[in-house]
């Protein structure tokens, strides 16, 4: 995973340790991804069983897919990709 562009520091004012642009952008989509898949738990449930993976590591996972489109948009946006 050291290849994944994390987008630089989140916060350019504040220093704030370990905290980049993706981990941000991930903590913002993890409500709504938490929401969307526990308004409908079979769908959840499902995923959970056919990756053997906790509803938690479905819902950060998702949450980062989501982040890394975010800053792959963000770049195209830039004329950086």
């Amino acid at each position: 995973m050291s290849n994944i562009d994390t987008g630089g520091p989140a916060y350019l004012t504040v220093s704030v340790p370990g905290v980049t642009l993706r981990d941000w952008f991930a903590g913002q989509a993890m409500p709504a991804v938490h929401s969307t898949y526990f308004e409908n738990a079979s769908t959840l449930k499902e995923m959970c069983s056919q990756r053997g993976l906790s509803p938690s590591m479905v819902v950060a996972t998702m949450s980062y897919v989501i982040a890394d489109a975010m800053i792959a948009e963000k770049m195209r946006h830039e004329g950086r990709k």
